[in-house]
């Protein structure tokens, strides 16, 4: 176990992360991950998320450009060292078809299912459309990070509408405190010219009624005069009507 760690880290290391096996002709992007000279070629032709010429790598999602391809000599040699050791073989049963005991190196597109040379001629799957396991894997590859583009994009739609909703909702709530101010100045003036207004009634109202007050004062007054006259004068009429025949002629 002790000396299987290190074959294992060392098979992965000359392993190309797009097609699963080892690297051929290794090419180094710009953040330093390695590539099969074809597949990184193929994935730069089927990207679809490319910005001008800066690719994302299908490893870490760190932008590269093509122009900047670098041969990687020594992880050549490094690959070539794993192969001439025998590293590249698999422990037992790991990559084998559990039915036939082959390896498993097809893969069945109609059955999504992988397959060793003897599965592939079996009339389970004839007729069936099957292809290297490298080249499905390539393929998987290609369409999963197409995939990956497209929840990325709708994931950065999805950020810019919530952030234009937040915007909306600050400018709403600045809307409406704005109006709610507008409200408060316009109640508040007219409320101090409705108290102004009460003033000048209540003033006018109170001027009115002094005066009228006065009228009737001033009315009473001249009814009792001439009350008093009448009484007077109806006080003497009673006096004459008292006198004898001739005093009554008498002026």
């Amino acid at each position: 176990m002790a000396s299987g760690a290190p074959g294992e880290r060392l098979r992965e290391e000359a392993r190309c992360s797009v097609c699963l096996d080892f690297l051929q002709d290794p090419i180094s992007v710009d953040c330093g991950h390695s590539f099969c000279l074809r597949c990184i070629s193929e994935f730069c032709e089927k990207s679809e998320s490319a910005q001008g010429d800066v690719y994302a790598c299908p490893q870490c999602r760190g932008p590269f450009r093509p122009e900047n391809f670098r041969p990687n000599r020594q992880l050549a040699s490094l690959v070539d060292s794993v192969r001439q050791l025998g590293l590249g073989a698999e422990p037992a049963g790991a990559r084998q078809c559990a039915r036939h005991g082959e390896d498993l190196s097809r893969f069945c597109e109609e059955d999504q299912a992988l397959l060793c040379w003897v599965c592939d001629t079996t009339p389970e799957h004839q007729g069936h459309r099957t292809v290297p396991l490298r080249e499905a894997a390539r393929s998987y590859q290609v369409k999963l990070q197409m995939a990956l583009e497209l929840v990325k994009k709708e994931m950065e739609e999805a950020l810019m509408q919530e952030a234009n909703v937040g915007r909306k909702t600050v400018l709403w709530k600045e809307k409406v405190e704005m109006q709610r101010q507008r409200f408060r100045l316009e109640f508040e003036k007219h409320r101090g010219f409705l108290a102004l207004e009460e003033q000048l009634q209540l003033r006018r109202l109170e001027e009115e009624e002094r005066a009228t007050l006065q009228r009737l004062r001033d009315s009473k007054d001249q009814l009792a005069q001439h009350s008093k006259a009448l009484k007077e004068l109806a006080e003497e009429l009673e006096e004459r009507c008292q006198r004898p025949a001739l005093g009554l002629l008498e002026k």
